[in-house]
């Protein structure tokens, strides 16, 4: 690990003196990092660039790992010393993670050279707390020793665990009318009432929700049912934008599983219900932002509110000619949450959902399936071998049970289309988004990004 120091001298001459200070960073002849997200990567390209290396290792490096699943870690090793180098790389992994080998070496590592040693990692007890329930903070925190001709090197980093479900071919194509009929949901129920950020919820009635997902002739279908004690403010059809202002519903979906933020992903929110009655939809701070009719025609919305008020049903059909992509069946990214809010002046309260990145920011109730995933589709059922600034919003968030992440870049044709057999969603961290026109929004507080996806 390196020592930071600053080192400082005065200049005097005569009646006149000054001085001048230095940061500098006292390492091991050898030093590993565990390889970084992208744009993290970036950031620490730009301090080097730019002559400010003290900026450099502030952020902790965090992959995320399907809960149950494996994946390739790269550990990056890096000579400081003026001689080659060689020795052992040792990732200490928290319990419930195991590494295909205890360590493994490097060798003939040139001074100033940089190379790369990458272990298999298992999540092997998939009992283990998913997103923001697990480790500290989300984060499963380990060390990585590295050895060399002088002093080991100690280094730290963490693996998020992320849930992941299957969803299944419909038997029978949903009809978009805010209820079930028998064969349109075959699929697992999925909790959204984990908070996610804000105010906690005072009881499951105060909020609450759940959702099954399914899909049938290249549209992905989903049924949210939330509960919720006070229907917040209802939007003028008009208005049908920067939904987590009151109780609606998000969902994003990245076709590739590779976006580094929100500019090349499908991302909805929709209103179950306003002012002039029907639900509407819109999408917002994604790769073709606007109306609903306009930037996403095919997609279908409908809700069902209870009488006398205790919550409300959203049926929602996304084709998949609508994404801004073609779809990697094995690799699609999911989110879905609620938003939830009591008040009557478009402010929120608390987010919830089945999310399981770190996803944000308000304090208004968000309930919602924001989902760190991938969907991945088989010949038959799936084989799992790695089985915005409103202050008032809550955020709820659930787990999923979850597949191997790790096959991040793969590619179907783009004009293939997937054929009969079921979905299944493979965890991965989705983007970053940012809520609506920009302006402070509920999630500003103790937000934490982290990309990815």
């Amino acid at each position: 690990m390196s020592t930071r120091a600053t080192i400082g001298g005065t200049l005097t001459s005569g009646r006149t003196s000054g001085t001048t200070a230095r940061a500098v960073a006292v390492t091991a002849a050898v030093t590993a990092t565990q390889q970084l997200l992208p744009q993290v990567a970036d950031f620490q390209a730009w301090a080097t660039k730019t002559g400010v290396p003290q900026l450099l290792g502030f952020v902790k490096p965090v992959l995320t790992l399907a809960s149950g699943g494996s994946r390739p870690v790269a550990i990056s090793v890096t000579n400081n010393s003026t001689s080659v180098q060689s020795g052992t790389v040792t990732p200490q992994l928290p319990a419930g993670f195991t590494a295909d080998v205890p360590s493994k070496p490097y060798g003939n590592l040139a001074p100033g050279a940089t190379g790369t040693v990458t272990f298999a990692v298992r999540n092997s007890d998939p009992s283990l707390p998913t997103a923001n329930r697990g480790g500290v903070g989300g984060d499963y925190d380990y060390p990585i020793t590295t050895s060399s001709s002088g002093a080991s090197d100690t280094a730290h980093a963490a693996l998020e665990l992320v849930p992941t479900t299957t969803i299944p071919q419909a038997s029978s194509t949903p009809t978009v009318d805010g209820s079930a009929e028998p064969g349109e949901y075959p699929g697992a129920t999925l909790d959204l009432s984990r908070r996610w950020e804000g105010d906690a919820c005072t009881s499951a009635a105060d909020c609450s929700g759940s959702a099954q997902v399914s899909w049938s002739n290249d549209a992905l279908y989903f049924l949210v049912h939330v509960t919720d004690d006070t229907l917040g403010k209802q939007v003028d059809p008009t208005d049908c934008k920067r939904h987590w202002r009151t109780d609606s519903v998000e969902i994003t979906l990245d076709p590739r599983g590779t976006s580094e933020n929100t500019s090349t992903t499908f991302k909805s929110g929709i209103f179950p219900v306003t002012s002039g009655g029907p639900a509407c939809f819109e999408r917002d701070a994604d790769n073709h932002q606007g109306p609903g009719s306009d930037t996403a025609p095919g997609m279908q919305v409908a809700a069902k509110i209870s009488s006398p008020y205790n919550g409300y049903t959203l049926e929602v059909k996304i084709p998949l000619a609508d994404l801004p992509a073609a779809v990697d069946p094995a690799h699609l990214g999911m989110n879905i949450l609620i938003y939830d809010s009591d008040t009557q002046d478009l402010t929120g309260q608390t987010p919830a959902g089945v999310v399981t990145f770190r996803w944000r920011t308000r304090r208004s109730i968000s309930l919602g399936s924001g989902h760190s995933g991938r969907l991945h589709r088989t010949a038959g059922p799936p084989d799992h071998p790695d089985p915005a600034g409103d202050p008032g919003h809550r955020c709820l968030q659930p787990g999923l049970t979850a597949v191997d992440p790790s096959v991040g870049h793969h590619r179907r044709p783009p004009g293939r289309r997937p054929g009969r057999g079921s979905l299944a969603i493979r965890p991965d961290r989705l983007p970053t988004k940012r809520h609506g026109d920009g302006a402070a929004g509920p999630h500003r507080r103790g937000h934490r990004t982290h990309f990815r996806l």
